[in-house]
């Protein structure tokens, strides 16, 4: 229905929509089982990177776009995305979107060049942008009176995927001999999760759209009242987005590569560290259990002075002790996946209007993703030039006092609508 030929109906609620507690735990499940393909979508590809870059022959710096590209799909997807699912069918968008990430995936495993192998990652990306804005828009929407927990529990369930998915990756490509394999087994995974969603309502997805009830304008009038505190906090979030986007995905890229060529890690042991990082990500359901009870704020200040103390000693520690870069590896999930995301996503959402949703999560989907793109040529031409030393401590260290002295400056608006 357009705008012209809509009569106004009244504004829904979540009460319209109220579920059986059993329903609401399968819906939420799907949910959280479509982030958690995101998670491994995006984390197998670096455990693999370094049979792909001798399968290819390619470059460090080659190797190190291509493990981050995606993040440029993601990041270039995001605010149409977001505008698209303020306007359409969010189910819709959700399950064409896992679609195109699942058959990119598969066609990274029968790449003939790096021309096709990085038009298969970025996208990819494109995919997962699109899937990403529209299902935390659904799920800041639809939990909108606990939107952090809800948040928390999806990201805790990327933790969750992004911990599984490098054992996974390196136990297939052990057992078949092919680093392919891995890829096609993933993307046959993304089709069973695409399935899943017929079990979701409609209207648990369309929940704070243009469709839902209200008119455009209607639903756009708090905007109108909105602080100039409000916009200048959205701000704040979008530059703390590129910032720790640039870092996390610096770092995840290239972090097996690092393992492996100066800590002499082995292919398994460089996946059970990765994992680590995804296990501390799963704190992001108690994490964001808490969250909306704490001073977000401050929760942020605390997660970004450890993410650069931990990122920094992640190259700096001399041991090369698995044990010891696996701590390391779980504080950075539980601080970048477990606090920095959900919280920062769930406070762009409030500085925004319930109907624009999908565009708050799509701005925050581009900012976070766009720098990070170009973050592990960066990382990797920094380490070729000046070691591993001084490419990770300076990003990271650097990057993270950019972050705070920003994340200081946020201000709580009195005139916030939720």
């Amino acid at each position: 229905m357009t705008e012209a030929t809509s009569p106004p109906r009244a504004a829904t609620t979540i009460r319209d929509h109220a579920l059986g507690p059993n329903r609401l735990m399968i819906v939420l499940a799907i949910m959280a089982t479509t982030n958690m393909l995101n998670a491994m979508d995006r984390q197998i590809f670096p455990i693999l990177l370094p049979q792909i870059q001798g399968h290819y022959g390619f470059s460090i710096e080659a190797a190190g776009l291509l493990a981050t590209i995606f993040t440029l799909g993601i990041g270039l997807a995001g605010i149409p995305a977001g505008i698209i699912a303020d306007r359409f069918d969010r189910k819709l968008v959700i399950v064409a979107s896992i679609g195109i990430f699942s058959v990119a995936t598969g066609l990274q495993a029968m790449a003939v060049s790096f021309a096709d192998m990085f038009f298969y990652r970025v996208l990819t990306g494109i995919g997962e942008g699109i899937q990403n804005a529209a299902l935390f828009a659904v799920a800041g929407a639809f939990f909108h009176h606990r939107r952090t927990m809800a948040l928390g529990v999806l990201t805790g369930a990327y933790g969750l995927g992004a911990a599984l998915s490098p054992v996974f990756g390196a136990r297939i490509m052990e057992m078949t001999g092919h680093w392919q394999a891995p890829l096609i087994a993933l993307a046959l995974f993304g089709v069973v999760v695409m399935l899943l969603w017929n079990f979701v309502p409609r209207s648990v997805t369309q929940l704070g759209t243009f469709d839902s009830g209200a008119s455009p304008a209607a639903q756009d009038q708090p905007s109108r009242e909105r602080s100039r505190q409000s916009t200048r906090n959205v701000i704040r979030l979008c530059a703390i987005a590129a910032v720790a986007g640039f870092m996390i995905y610096g770092y995840l890229g290239l972090y097996p590569t690092y393992l492996g060529s100066v800590r002499d890690f082995s292919t398994q042991e460089a996946a059970i560290v990765m994992s680590s990082f995804g296990i501390g990500g799963i704190t992001a359901i108690p994490l964001g259990m808490l969250a909306d009870r704490w001073n977000q704020k401050w929760l942020n200040v605390i997660a970004l002075f450890g993410f650069m103390v931990v990122g920094s000693s992640i190259f700096l520690v001399s041991s090369d002790a698995v044990v010891i870069q696996l701590i390391l590896s779980f504080l950075m999930g539980m601080l970048f996946t477990g606090i920095v995301y959900p919280n920062s996503m769930s406070l762009l959402q409030k500085n925004m209007p319930a109907s624009r949703g999908g565009f708050a999560t799509g701005l925050f989907v581009a900012m976070l993703y766009i720098p990070s793109s170009i973050s592990g040529y960066v990382i990797a031409f920094l380490a070729t030039e000046f070691g591993w030393q001084v490419a990770g401590v300076s990003t990271m260290a650097s990057l993270a006092i950019i972050s705070l002295i920003v994340m200081f400056t946020y201000r709580p608006s009195d005139q916030l609508v939720r």
